[in-house]
């Protein structure tokens, strides 16, 4: 077992190298799985056999869950529904579960966030119980109640595991996490950069000379900060390792030579962006420049991207910042003559769409999925090209999306088509997708972990004085003497110091070029 799918991807792809290397043409598969989703497959099998008939909740459901009761209780409380909340709170919850904290806790010292958790955590348990559902922060619990032994396995790469997590590995044949071999210490290199942007930079150059030296050469490139520079961390890559694929507007996010361990939100991915950008239009507005990409979008049957591009350009001239499916289709009406056959085209094709979702002023939530998807159709999308590797993945993600949201029946509540939509939007923010891909040569990681594997070379960014050794830091949910009573090295700068040698000292033995950077200005 490994933190991440990625990390797991990454040790089977090793695996078979070494066995290729050794001659070999053919080997038994080793079973290689993330923590989290050999977790969640454990809490299955308990339930499976239960007599107790409960379930574990679907993503949609608990996603929504969480949704509705947080606003309940913030309601209750006179505070304004922020969505950026709930993931806190998730995460808060899952902290509860792998330390093994009681929840009980949280109503002692008086804390108004750990009272907030308290209240949202038994909104959604009330919830759960009335669907008869477990959600997925209480299933390490739930596997660690299992009367049936878990089956052996080891740990390799987590820096730290929770106290419930070392529970359930006592109970297994192979005892504790698994020490990694050790290795040659490769070079280390200290290099400063200006600022962000150039450390970026020259990580992404250093990475194109490593390729051109032997285009066999697997690298991993380490970003603390990856999901919130993620796009300044992507155009810094491809514009130096796929500089074509600047150009290119409809293909793919990330590009053949490029992984991001643990995924993007499946939102971002280009076919699946310009879907939710279909729907918005339909159901509300979008901003002249975000309609703009819409038409070039490269996910369309009819018209074709000359005509769009001559289409975009006349409309950028007089659209307001604000466009409606209302304001668009009277502009479309009004096109020049050059452009008029187009023009209509397009606007009986929005007409048309918008008439799928029309039928009913609320319905429940997830009887929106199939509208949604007839209106999409009807639009065009996803076009007719011959869709790349990345994008087939994409949209099968989305469609079993839309049967997972589907799921919302009649219980969960009624809403027009804005609001729904824009829910959907919202959820799919939240997935994390990574599409399936060949043995790529750049592994981009926002994980300052044991890599496990050995690379080529590895590059570790962001290692200011703020981020490296780490600070301690505090859930700011649950109350620090219930996080301190647990142990958590996160509160401990002597053990986080610690770890921050070790860590060390692995990523030198996973490579023979290791390089540290650090940016001496950042935001200016």
């Amino acid at each position: 077992m490994v933190p991440t799918p990625q990390r797991a991807a990454a040790v089977r792809l090793a695996y078979a190298r070494q066995c290729l290397r050794a001659g070999k043409h053919s080997w038994r598969a080793p079973r290689v799985l993330p923590a989290r989703g050999w977790l969640e497959a454990q809490a299955q099998r308990v339930l499976g056999r239960a007599d107790s008939g409960l379930r574990a909740a679907e993503p949609a459901e608990e996603w929504w869950l969480w949704q509705r009761a947080a606003a309940q209780v913030l309601e209750q409380r006179a505070i304004p529904f922020t969505p950026t909340l709930v993931p806190a709170l998730r995460r808060a919850a899952r902290l509860l579960d792998e330390w093994q904290m009681p929840p009980a806790g949280l109503r002692s010292g008086g804390h108004a966030e750990a009272e907030l958790l308290a209240a949202v955590l038994e909104e959604v348990e009330a919830r759960c119980a009335a669907r008869q559902c477990v959600p997925s922060h209480r299933f390490l619990s739930l596997v660690l109640r299992d009367s049936v032994p878990a089956e052996p396995a080891s740990f390799a790469g987590f820096t730290e595991l929770p106290a419930g997590w070392h529970t359930l590995i006592r109970g297994m044949s192979r005892g504790g996490p698994a020490e990694p071999e050790p290795g040659t210490p490769g070079e280390a290199f200290a290099v400063p950069a200006h600022d962000e942007i150039e450390e970026l930079e020259l990580a992404a150059e250093w990475c194109r000379r490593q390729l051109l030296a032997d285009p066999a050469r697997r690298l991993l490139v380490i970003v603390p900060a990856l999901e919130r520079r993620q796009a300044a961390v992507l155009r810094a890559f491809t514009q130096v390792l796929e500089p074509d694929a600047v150009l290119d507007t409809g293909r793919a996010a990330i590009g053949a030579r490029l992984a991001i361990e643990g995924g993007v939100p499946l939102a971002q991915y280009p076919l699946v962006r310009a879907g939710l950008r279909s729907l918005r239009l339909l159901t509300g507005t979008l901003e002249a420049a975000e309609l703009s990409a819409w038409l070039r979008d490269g996910f369309w049957e009819t018209p074709g991207q000359a005509e769009r591009a001559r289409l975009d350009t006349w409309l950028r001239r007089t659209l307001p910042l604000e466009v409606s499916l209302e304001s668009l289709t009277t502009r479309l009406a009004g096109a020049p003559p050059a452009l008029a056959p187009v023009a209509r085209a397009l606007r009986g094709r929005l007409q048309r769409a918008a008439g799928m979702l029309r039928g009913a002023s609320e319905r429940p939530l997830g009887h929106w999925a199939r509208p949604f998807a007839a209106a999409l159709t009807e639009l065009g999308w996803p076009g007719s090209r011959s869709l790349d590797s990345e994008e087939q993945q994409s949209q099968a993600r989305w469609q079993l999306a839309l049967l997972e949201w589907q799921g919302l029946g009649a219980p969960w509540g009624r809403a027009r088509a804005a609001t729904a939509a824009q829910a959907l939007r919202r959820w799919l923010s939240s997935v994390a997708f990574a599409p399936a891909s060949s043995d790529v040569p750049v592994t981009l990681s926002s994980q300052l972990a044991d890599p496990i594997v050995r690379y080529d070379g590895i590059w570790v960014a962001g290692l200011q004085a703020e981020t490296w050794p780490p600070p301690p830091r505090v859930e700011p949910f649950v109350p620090l003497a219930l996080q301190r009573a647990a142990g958590m090295s996160a509160l401990q700068p002597t053990l986080l110091l610690e770890q921050s040698r070790q860590l060390l000292a692995r990523l030198r033995a996973a490579t023979a070029q290791l390089m540290l950077s650090w940016a001496t200005r950042s935001e200016g």
